[in-house]
């Protein structure tokens, strides 16, 4: 199961300018592709500007899915954080039959601009599979009991390295932060829907180290 895009998902694109820090990009579809895919193309409402760098120093950091409040502060190599804030991954997340919540699904990409911008995304998120062997399940509830925090507030901390005084990334690594949860509840957004039987599910949570996971189905 891995991420897979589809018309109208949100990216936030962060390129090399603070005042255009948070892009909201949509994902189009491209000639005869059909969706959902695992390559897309991005667009904005704005017209897209290249940053005022030279190619071989301007860099880009794509985020998906989009949130509002995430904020990325790699424009200051020098404050020792590099950070991508603001994020959240959803304790309640809706059942997607062989999918995930796409709310709570992180894929970073981090890259220098090229001549067609292409960009390759790299999930940072864990994923839970689960099924029912029976009809009628309309909620799970998974009990995770780790050695880190598994939902709430999150933050991605960039790998950075500094070539020729130019901040370069390569990834980063996805971290729980806060308001920490060990139950994460997986439901429909019709509340008469029911798990169908023998589907795969699959739940999104930060990447930790499971002790024990409990599952309890609610009919």
């Amino acid at each position: 199961m891995s991420t897979l895009w589809n018309r109208n998902d949100l990216v936030s694109v962060f390129d090399a300018r603070t005042e255009n820090n948070n892009r909201k990009f949509s994902i189009v579809a491209e000639d005869d592709a059909e969706f959902p895919a695992s390559t897309a193309t991005f667009a904005t409402e704005e017209d897209f500007q290249m940053p005022e760098y030279p190619l071989e120093q301007a860099l880009i950091v794509a985020l998906y899915p989009y949130q509002e409040e995430a904020f990325c502060n790699f424009m200051n190599p020098e404050d020792g954080k590099n950070l991508i804030t603001g994020l959240n991954i959803p304790a309640e997340q809706i059942a997607v039959k062989d999918g995930f919540d796409s709310r709570a699904a992180f894929a970073l990409a981090t890259d220098k601009y090229t001549d067609k911008d292409n960009v390759r995304f790299k999930n940072l998120y864990s994923l839970l599979k689960v099924s029912v062997a029976e009809e009628g399940v309309k909620e799970i509830k998974v009990v995770i009991s780790s050695l880190d925090k598994a939902v709430g507030d999150a933050q991605v901390v960039l790998n950075r390295e500094v070539v020729d005084n130019t901040p370069v990334f390569n990834g980063g690594e996805l971290q729980v932060v806060d308001n920490g949860s060990e139950e994460v509840t997986l439901k429909f957004e019709d509340e008469e829907s029911t798990f169908e039987k023998d589907a795969v599910y699959g739940i999104a949570v930060a990447p930790v180290c499971y002790n024990n996971i409990k599952v309890y189905l609610d009919v």
